[in-house]
């Protein structure tokens, strides 16, 4: 009967520490209560280089035009954590089991305006367009005066956009993270019935790393305001009056004639000269090539007998660029030439060629729309490891079978990276609310308890003893009236 009692003992503490096990890689234990708090495995993560570049403690890289962030916490889920074998030999139980942590990371674009220019240069220039012209000939020919009309455009010269940035701002390569591995994170700790786990060894190697899931796309999709296109106004029509009007003159025929060049500004549609370099993430599920820092592959912990230190892995970036749009205008407007001339007899002969119409087409401005990817990713550990079961005094009838349930509801799932945080999460241990279940306060329980105790006793002991003195003094009663007899 004692065996049998022992080994049921002991499959039962089995049963329970080999659950709790699964826990503990982020877990350690302060008294009755178990915490979960950060840097437990993952530490000192961070972006090494891309493409070949060093990758800032800011997170930039390739002239402050690329950018990369991590996610302040790596997450493990429960349905993260995975027992590949458990077997005992005595008292060790050795476990071997995965778990995931995932994170995510931003990659993102930080293109300027001027950079997404050749030679990161905004060349404003001012073109003088003319549209119209007037000259005064003498009798014998010669020109005696005249004048010029000119509209006055300001506009741009990016240069070639499309091949400046398809040479400079179009981001692609292999993006290095490193991060290390804390040694013996796993913790002894005494479980709730009184019994011990003590550590016998435990070994953490990386078994994978790969991308989870991808999201993408531009950072605004607002457009640009264009403003200030219009050329200078054109400042008035032109009056064209006769050479005697111009000197004061009062006599002789006057010619009149008014002109408009007619302006017109129209934005083009075509993006022709524009650049988009596209966007092309690592594809998800597949793996980062996971290996150590000095570049050694990793390892099975339990074939190995050994922990891994630390870990390097490679996140394949095919392209990233920004959306470089130049936005051109076409300006068109109407030339004419006119021309007097002196004739006998004070007489004023006219010319006048036909309007021809011209059009130009520049440069107006230029925008600049920057691109991200969000890229999950999940780093899983292989661990093995040992604790020896020491079992507390007291026996398998006083275990409460149902306390695990209650036990796994304390834990709180937090992972973080090093540097970025953590903290505890205290819960209070359940109190002794099931003997009071209606709530009534512990007063009128109190006086409850006292009436019935009091009841059960005053039927037990009180009652005999009231109808043995009633008996008494029956008997009494009888044996005087004998007597008067």
């Amino acid at each position: 009967m004692k065996t049998h009692k022992s080994k049921s003992f002991f499959f039962l503490i089995l049963f329970f520490c080999s659950s709790l096990i699964l826990f503990i890689p982020i877990v350690h234990a302060v008294g009755d209560d178990v915490y979960l708090i950060s840097n437990d495995i993952i530490k000192n993560f961070k972006f090494e280089s891309f493409d070949g570049n060093p990758v800032g403690l800011s997170g930039q890289t390739n002239d402050q035009k690329l950018q990369f962030e991590s996610q302040a916490s790596w997450r493990i889920n429960p349905n993260d954590i995975q027992l590949v074998n458990i077997f005992t030999q005595g008292d060790d139980v050795y476990i071997r089991y995965k778990v995931g942590m995932t994170s995510k990371i931003n990659m993102y674009t930080t293109v300027e305006i001027n950079q997404g220019a050749e030679n990161n240069l905004l060349n404003r220039i001012t073109e003088d367009f003319l549209v119209a012209e007037y000259q005064h000939s003498g009798l014998f020919g010669h020109r005696m005066f005249g004048w010029e009309a000119y509209l006055h455009w300001t506009h741009y010269d990016f240069g070639n956009v499309k091949q400046w940035n398809s040479i400079h701002n179009d981001f692609g390569g292999d993006l290095v993270m490193s991060f290390d591995i804390a040694q013996s994170p796993l913790p002894n700790f005494q479980t709730l019935s009184g019994d011990s786990l003590t550590k016998s060894f435990d070994y953490v190697a990386v078994s994978s790393i790969g991308v989870v899931d991808n999201l993408y796309g531009k950072l605004d999709d607002s457009l640009p305001d264009i403003v200030g296109l219009t050329p200078r106004k054109y400042e008035e029509k032109k009056n064209i009056l006769s050479p005697l009007d111009s000197f004061g003159g009062t006599a002789g025929n006057k010619w009149n004639a008014y002109y408009d060049p007619d302006i017109n500004l129209n934005i083009l549609s075509d993006f022709s000269d524009s650049f988009d370099g596209g966007i092309m993430p690592q594809s998800a599920g597949s793996s980062m090539n996971p290996r150590t820092k000095s570049g050694s592959p990793i390892w099975d912990p339990k074939l190995q007998q050994s922990s891994m230190t630390d870990a390097r892995f490679i996140y394949n970036l095919g392209s990233i660029s920004p959306v470089v749009m130049e936005y051109s205008a076409t300006l068109s407007y109407t030339y004419l030439y006119y021309e007097t001339v002196d004739e006998p007899f004070w007489q004023i002969g006219t010319k006048r060629n036909e309007p021809q119409d011209y059009s130009h087409t520049r440069p107006i401005a230029l925008h600049v729309t920057n691109r991200y990817i969000q890229s999950e990713v999940k780093v899983v550990f292989d661990i093995f490891t040992s604790y020896k079961i020491d079992v507390g005094a007291d026996g398998i009838e006083d275990y409460n079978l149902d306390f695990p349930m209650e036990y796994y509801d304390l834990l709180t799932w937090l992972t973080t990276v090093d540097g970025f945080g953590g903290g505890q999460q205290h819960t209070e241990t359940p109190g002794l609310d099931w003997l009071n279940p209606f709530g009534i306060g512990w007063l009128p329980i109190i006086i409850i308890l006292g009436v019935i105790i009091g009841g059960y006793l005053f039927i037990k002991i009180g009652g005999p003893i009231i109808r043995g003195r009633q008996r008494r003094n029956e008997i009494r009663e009888i044996m005087r009236g004998s007597k008067r007899r």
